[in-house]
């Protein structure tokens, strides 16, 4: 490094020193935006990987209350089970007083004895069905089985307000799955841009401030700065520049084709599950009717028989009937049930917000 000051007779001593103290600063103005576009899509990256984790905490909540309601509905139907059968137990026992008394045949005492085996062969099955649902939603909330669960519902819910489907274009604000895709789709396109912008001139603006120091005998200083400015332009990187190119806009592309077939499936997920939803609520009136004028045929259908006026083939009939829709009616609620779920789930909204940020297994 050339010396600050010399000798006046122009040597130097045989030991001398020199240095400096440099700061140093560069700006890159990108011209072309390519880095301010990096950044949008980094953003726009990360939002669509909170509304991915959304919409599995979405999937989750669906998995969870399906399983819990199927609790309750296995519960319904045992009870119903062993209804049916203490009716069979009490028919059968008034049957076996009259055929003591000689009023009925053998034939009609084993005929009910039958009905109560085949009765009491559904227990089990209405129990092991409570014991897999159990398993099923301790499985989804992360808990053993043995955990204790929550019994505030003892009947399957009942009807509340009905689901507004809203527009298809509301879709794009409140389903999480297609926040993600649209996010993904805009960061994509963001990248497509940047890597097309790579061949544009970028601006570098450089300076530097410091102080140099001379020591021989005595310590000289002088303080210094510069400044520069250099614009550069890429000119040719044996094509791979090109080949990034393509890569960005067939990424865009395939971006856009993705959420393009997420947006009608979320369309026709909508309409499908709201018909179900409104078909569910046709057929669970009308067997609601049914079951009232069942109910009420099997009353009179008993009184008769045990006033002696009516056969036992029409009361147990008239038994059936009303047992069987007692089970109809109840599958037919977890079936509209289950519909306003799927319903709810396919229009989203602000109530899956936040979704994935609850610990799992806790309230």
């Amino acid at each position: 490094m050339a010396s600050l000051a010399q000798p006046s007779d122009g040597t130097l001593p045989d030991v001398y020193y020199t240095g400096a103290t440099t700061i140093r600063g560069n700006y890159v103005i990108d011209l072309a935006g390519r880095n301010y576009l990096n950044y949008r899509a980094a953003k726009q990256n990360e939002s669509a990987a909170q509304f991915d984790v959304e919409r599995g905490a979405l999937t989750l909540a669906v998995q969870i209350t399906e399983a819990y309601l199927d609790i309750i509905l296995a519960r319904e139907q045992l009870q119903i089970q062993k209804d049916l059968l203490r009716a069979n137990q009490d028919f059968l026992d008034v049957i076996s007083l009259r055929f003591a008394k000689g009023e009925v045949s053998a034939v009609e005492v084993l005929q009910q004895k039958g009905q109560v085996a085949t009765a009491a062969s559904q227990i089990p099955l209405a129990i092991a069905s409570i014991n897999n649902s159990q398993r099923r939603l301790g499985l989804w909330l992360g808990q053993p089985f043995a955990t204790p669960l929550s019994k505030s519902l003892i009947a399957l819910p009942t009807d509340g307000p009905d689901p507004d489907p809203g527009i298809p274009a509301g879709l794009l604000h409140h389903h999480p799955g297609l926040k993600s895709a649209a996010m993904r789709l805009l960061a994509s396109s963001n990248a497509a841009k940047s890597a097309l912008r790579h061949h544009l001139p970028v601006l570098n603006l450089s300076g530097q401030v410091g102080k140099q120091y001379f020591y021989s005998n005595d310590l000289t200083t002088q303080p210094f700065w510069g400044a520069g400015a250099t614009l550069s332009l890429p000119l040719f990187s044996g094509f791979a520049d090109q080949a990034a190119i393509e890569i960005a806009q067939a990424q865009a592309q395939g971006s856009r084709h993705t959420y393009e077939e997420m947006y009608r499936r979320a369309i026709m997920e909508v309409e499908t599950t709201l018909t179900t939803f409104d078909a569910t609520g046709s057929q669970l009136a009308e067997i609601e009717v049914a079951l009232y004028n069942t109910q009420k045929a099997y009353e009179k259908s008993r009184q008769r028989y045990l006033s002696g006026v009516g056969d036992y083939v029409s009361t147990l009939t008239a038994l059936q009937l009303y047992q069987q829709n007692k089970l109809n009616t109840l599958a037919v609620k977890r079936r509209r049930l289950s519909a306003e779920i799927q319903l709810r789930a396919a229009i989203g909204g602000a109530w899956t917000t936040g979704l994935g940020t609850t610990q799992r297994g806790k309230s």
